[in-house]
C-alpha cells in the first residue's frame, strides 16, 4: 500500500468518527478543528506521515475537518499519557504502542511479547481475533475509541560487534520498552536500557 494511499485510508476513519462534527461545520463554513499528537520525535518518519495527513484529511472532507499534527517535545505529554490525555480531551487524536498503552490497557502486554508474532500476516491475524477486547476496553474505561491500527518495522538489535549466538549478547546494553523485554534479556545476561523515542539516536552513536 502506498503512503498516499495509506493517509486516506486513516482520513476515512477520521471522517467516519467525526461525521456528526463535520455536518454542523458545513453549515457555518468553519472547519471542525482536531489536534492530533504523536509520541515520535518530528524528524522521525512516522512524524513526517502524520505531517501530511492534514492535507489529505482537509481535501477529503471538502474542508470540513481541519488537523493540527503536534510532535514529542512540541506538548508536555509523554508516551505513557496517551489515553488519559485524549480521554480528558487535552488533544483529540493520539497514537500509541501497545507496550507503552498498557499500564492503562493490561490486555495490550499479550503484543509485547518477544516473537509472540514473527511475521505482519501473524500480527494481523492476531490483532483480527483480540482487538475486540481491548477496543472495548478502552471504551468502557475512558471513552475512547480505537480507529486504526499499525505495525512498526521488524525490531532489530543493532551492535558494533558480530553476534553468532545468544551467548554473544551477555553484558550487551540493549535498549527496551516494555517488561516483558526486560524478563527476556535477563534470561540471556544482557542489560536492559530505558531510553526515550527522541533520544535513541543519540545514545546509540555513542561508544
Amino acid at each position: 500500500m502506498s503512503r498516499k494511499v495509506r493517509c486516506r485510508t486513516i482520513a476515512g476513519l477520521l471522517i467516519g468518527c467525526c461525521a456528526a462534527g463535520a455536518s454542523a461545520a458545513a453549515e457555518t463554513s468553519e472547519p471542525v478543528r482536531l489536534r492530533l499528537f504523536t509520541y515520535f520525535p518530528t524528524n522521525d518518519q512516522v512524524a513526517h506521515l502524520y505531517r501530511e495527513l492534514p492535507f489529505d484529511l482537509r481535501n477529503d472532507s471538502g474542508g470540513a475537518l481541519s488537523l493540527q499534527v503536534f510532535t514529542a517535545g512540541e506538548l508536555p505529554y509523554t508516551p505513557f499519557d496517551m489515553i488519559k490525555i485524549v480521554a480528558a480531551h487535552q488533544v483529540d487524536l493520539v497514537d500509541g504502542s501497545v507496550g507503552l498503552l498498557a499500564g492503562d490497557v493490561p490486555e495490550l502486554n499479550v503484543f509485547g511479547m518477544p516473537f509472540l508474532c514473527v511475521s505482519f500476516d501473524e500480527f494481523n491475524e492476531a490483532v483480527g481475533g483480540t482487538r475486540t477486547i481491548f477496543a472495548d476496553h478502552l471504551n468502557e474505561k475512558a471513552d475512547v475509541r480505537v480507529l486504526f491500527h499499525w505495525t512498526m518495522p521488524p525490531q532489530n538489535v543493532w551492535t558494533d560487534t558480530p553476534i553468532e549466538r545468544l551467548e554473544d549478547l551477555k553484558g550487551k546494553k540493549i535498549r527496551v520498552w516494555n517488561q516483558q523485554q526486560v524478563e527476556m534479556l535477563k534470561t540471556i545476561g544482557a542489560v536492559q536500557v530505558s531510553i526515550a523515542s527522541a533520544e535513541a539516536r543519540s545514545p546509540s552513536n555513542e561508544k
